[in-house]
């Protein structure tokens, strides 16, 4: 074998490999080719210089991985510096490595041993070698300068296993694993520190490295007991202190210190799973930085994190948190001390101290609870600004979840010498409840002389949101301290009101005293109302009796009332009592007499759920509401009203256009077309809101009577699309429509008039969606429960009516006006409707009506001429005046409440509304080809419109 030529032929290819390089013909190389590329430059290490390729290798692994990042850089740098160290640990596939344990190596096979053979005299050019040979873990070979042996006359197999001793075979050496990585190396162990070797001590991280230590496999640790720097950039990047990943395990020990000065930079950061635990001290340096992050592991803090800090640490998915017994945050502009999204949860057992900042604790998507100590100092920003401007709160939830001050809890809002804050102990927004069953201080404060007076809230609550003070919870309001800002607060516990304090409890909300709870102030503070919730009544079907209260209720109050609607407190010589109010009283609706009947001990489950929603009515308006969701009381008058919608679409978009386009000649004619409408109509009565969607195909003839009379029938296809408004049900129906007409046209003067009959059947699904609060059995704690039903039924209608309209036209110079007058009655005989598929399913008898309407109006408009057609723009104005008829009730029965039978009134009111809206239309362009859109806007209680258009054909 020629070496020399070999060699010639590797330098060529290598040095026309790094020009393709430097002339950027070499775009991206894949891992795989690294892998060959590497197996070409071992091949003739020994005849070639390694160091001069180097560079080679590096630049090929920029190009062929992706940029350095939080997951994914970690296995450029596992890459290059496998190449670089010439290890074969692992192997790469599909950009990540894999450990070649998991490939069998084949069986090492024994040449035959042949008798040594003397090297004959060295030849003065090529030096010899011995062939070469792989060894099991591939090793770099060295090439020692020999003489080159005698050709046997037989060639022995080309061997696959190295036998450094021909009789007695070395075994393979075992492949070792690295998950462990500090400054961008890879190193063995699975437990290694830092200022140990083999790791260094002190590390900076910057754009060179990004992460600056890290473990990315479970079961495999690393330790900090050295300083980490993360180096101040000019711009924003991420750089991070320690990671681990797919299970592995970081540790900031007693002796770490984790400096964060760069903006977005991360002290330590969970990715895929793991653990991360800070024992030292992570110091942050500005308002862009993070002490710990989580994605979905977990992370628990037993030192310190101090500083100016974006979040002292956050979870972004379903991972934990946790400030342990002995961890100790205190920062400064800090948004939250603690931060939770994604469902994950946030737990406080130390101590949290915030200076000029928004939270302590703070989720958006989880649970937060506060087992240790939490004080809100002064933030400068909010100096002299009232509480309602910049809500903030020591715990705070903003969106979904809980937030819970327990009992070993206490927040501090504030010192006795702090200015004025307007920060508030717990916030909420939305459907969330935050619950205190510790201690919260609402400290006395110095006001600056000159500076706005604001006040702190204990809860502040905005969009349903509730709080609760347990049976253990402590709120002392200091000089300026109120309970709360909007929603209601239930209280179990004790309020504690400083004489000096001349503040309501509640500003635009609302305090419920529950059994045991108890408000102590001075006896010289006589408050006005206060209110009583369901815990002094306890069972709801024990109609009378005396209220216990407490002492501080009767003696601090001038008047006591009861939180629900079926209830009201009585007073007979010092003595309370409360009542309930009889159904019949709180809704003038004939369903009162139904839930009067059905009002008795049972033990039905079911039951107890409905007056139990009926019970957390807190005013006449919810009482109603409910009474609506669950009975559907303005859904199923509804559904007449639908129906009627379709006929007139029917009936008025399109035989309308039929009587002003069809004259009468001397021969029998047909007529073809398409109809669509889009209306929204909105609430009125007790008719819910709802959106229509109507298409309609319709084919008829016309018979000529005389010159200015002509007759014919229409047969019509309609389909019904409904969607309630609020998500609170739809329709869907196809109907089937036979008219009979009679058409006059004489000079400007057009008459129409028809009779129609039709049947429609369809799908209806009606959706029960409430939110009511709900006591436990003894009445300690209450909670959000929710009803969510979908209730499928079938529709079923006959019609019959009768449309008549009458139109005059006057031609001016520029402009026409023809007013018009026209009449309708439908009266719709709605089937019997039995639902499915929920635990309030109806079963509903016919219901029957008459809907009819006048309208009276004009149109100004222009026509031009087009070729043999004619384009027609108008402005239509009218008024529009419905006299309805409905049954006054329809019966229901709910089978799951038992055999009681009921009626729910229809409240039928007739409406009056006003008109506007433009028309376009294109007569004739071709043979009896005719298009049409309009657009009409009506004005009444509450205001709809409707878009339509259409084409016809007639031949």
């Amino acid at each position: 074998m020629n070496y020399n030529s070999n060699y010639k032929k590797s330098q060529s290819f290598f040095e026309s490999l790094v020009k393709k390089v430097k002339n950027k013909k070499i775009i991206r190389i894949k891992g795989s080719f690294l892998l060959i590329l590497y197996k070409a430059c071992k091949f003739v290490r020994g005849v070639m210089n390694m160091k001069k390729y180097r560079f080679l290798l590096l630049l090929l692994a920029l190009h062929g991985t992706k940029v350095f990042s939080q997951d994914k850089g970690l296995i450029f740098w596992s890459d290059f510096m496998y190449f670089k160290n010439q290890e074969e640990d692992y192997y790469l596939k599909n950009g990540s490595l894999y450990s070649r344990k998991e490939i069998e190596l084949p069986p090492p096979i024994s040449p035959p041993i042949e008798p040594p053979v003397e090297p004959p005299v060295k030849p003065p050019i090529d030096p010899p070698i011995t062939p070469p040979v792989e060894q099991p873990i591939k090793p770099p070979i060295v090439v020692p300068p020999i003489v080159k042996p005698v050709e046997p006359p037989v060639k022995p197999p080309t061997p696959i296993q190295p036998i450094p001793d021909p009789i007695v075979p070395d075994p393979p050496k075992p492949t070792v694993e690295k998950y462990i990585f500090y400054n961008n190396v890879f190193y063995e162990g699975t437990d290694l520190k830092t200022g140990s070797s083999p790791l260094g001590g002190d590390l900076t991280v910057d754009m060179s490295n990004k992460i600056g230590m890290g473990s990315i496999k479970e079961g495999y640790v690393i330790e900090n007991e050295n300083t980490i720097s993360l180096n101040k950039l000019p711009e924003i990047q991420t750089l991070v202190g320690m990671q681990g990943s797919n299970g592995g395990t970081i540790i900031n020990q007693n002796s770490g210190v984790i400096n964060i000065e760069s903006y977005g930079g991360i002290g330590m950061s969970i990715l895929n799973s793991g653990y991360a635990e800070n024992n030292g001290t992570i110091n942050l340096y500005n308002s862009y930085t993070v002490g710990a992050t989580v994605e979905n592991g977990s992370f628990i803090n037993k030192g310190n994190i101090l500083g100016a800090a974006r979040y002292a640490m956050a979870t972004l998915g379903s991972g934990s948190v946790e400030n342990s017994s002995t961890g100790n945050i205190s920062l400064l502009g800090v948004f939250a001390g603690i931060y939770v999204s994604g469902g994950g949860s946030g737990v406080n057992n130390g101590a949290i101290t915030v200076l000029d900042g928004n939270s302590a604790m703070m989720t958006t998507n989880g649970s937060i609870i506060n087992n240790g100590t939490i004080t809100m100092n002064t933030p400068s920003y909010n100096n002299g600004n009232n509480t309602m401007e910049i809500p903030s709160g020591a715990m705070f939830i903003n969106g979904f979840g809980t937030a819970i001050n327990s009992e070993s809890g206490v927040i501090n809002i504030g010192t006795p010498t702090s200015l004025m804050r307007a920060t508030n102990a717990m916030t909420g927004e939305g459907a969330v409840v935050l619950e205190n069953s510790g201690t919260i201080n609402m400290y006395t404060n110095t006001v600056t002389p000159g500076s706005i007076l604001t006040t702190d809230f204990a809860y502040f609550l905005t969009e349903g949101a509730i709080g609760k003070n347990m049976p253990t919870g402590v709120i002392n309001l200091g000089e300026y301290g109120m309970v709360n800002y909007g929603g209601t607060v239930y209280n179990w516990g004790v309020i504690n009101k400083e004489e000096t304090n001349t503040q309501s409890l509640s500003y635009n909300g609302k305090l419920v005293m529950e059994s045991g709870g108890s408000i102590n102030t001075s006896k010289s503070q006589m408050l006005e109302t206060i209110v009583i919730g369901r815990s002094y009544v306890g069972n709801y079907y024990v109609d009378s009796g005396v209220l216990n209260l407490h002492s501080s209720i009767t003696s601090n109050f001038k008047e006591i009332k009861s939180n629900s609607k079926l209830y009201e407190v009585i007073e007979n010589n010092g003595v309370y009592e409360f009542k309930r109010n009889r159904f019949e009283i709180l809704t003038d609706d004939v369903l009162a007499k139904y839930l009067e009947d059905i009002y008795y001990d049972s033990n039905n489950s079911t039951k107890n759920e409905l007056f139990d929603i009926l019970t957390s009515s807190e005013s006449g308006s919810q009482f109603e509401w409910y009474l609506d969701e669950i009975f559907g009381r303005g859904y199923f008058p509804s559904l007449m009203y639908q129906t009627n919608d379709a006929i007139v679409f029917t009936n008025e978009t399109i035989l309308n256009q039929i009587s002003e386009k069809t004259q009468a000649t001397n021969k029998e004619s047909y007529i073809f077309g398409y109809s669509f409408e889009k209306m929204k109509k909105d609430v009125y009565e007790n008719i819910l809101g709802y959106t229509d969607e109507l298409n309609s195909f319709f084919i008829g003839k016309n018979y000529p009577i005389k010159e200015s009379l002509s007759s014919g029938w229409i047969l019509s296809y309609t389909r019904l699309d409904s969607k309630f408004k609020d998500n609170k049900g739809k329709r869907e129906d196809n109907m089937f429509q036979g008219t009979g007409y009679l058409n006059y046209n004489k000079d400007t003067v057009n008459a129409f008039g028809s009779f129609f009959a039709g049947y429609s059947k369809g799908n209806l699904d009606r959706n029960v969606q409430l939110g009511y609060l709900d006591y436990n059995e003894d009445f300690t704690d209450i909670s959000f429960e929710s009803l969510n039903e979908s209730l499928s039924s079938d529709i079923k209608n006959y019609y019959v009516g009768a449309l008549g309209k009458i139109s005059k036209k006057y031609d001016f110079n520029f402009i026409y006006l023809e007013p018009v007058a026209r009449v309708e009655s439908i009266g719709i005989f709605q089937r019997d409707i039995s639902e499915s598929g929920g635990t309030y399913s109806l079963e509903l008898d016919n219901l029957n009506g008459v809907l009819s309407s006048g309208y009276v109006g004009t149109g100004i408009g222009k026509v031009f001429t087009i070729g043999k057609g004619a384009l027609n723009m108008a402005l239509n104005l009218g008024v529009k005046q419905e006299l309805n008829s409905l049954d006054d009730t329809v019966k229901f029965k709910v089978n799951s409440l038992g055999s009681e039978s009921g009626e729910i009134d229809l409240k039928n009111k007739n409406r009056f509304s006003k008109e506007v809206g433009v028309r376009t239309e294109v007569g004739n362009l071709w043979d009896g080809l005719s298009l049409y859109g309009e657009y009409k806007y009506i004005f009444s209680e509450d205001n709809s419109w409707k878009v339509s258009g259409g084409v016809r054909v007639k031949f």
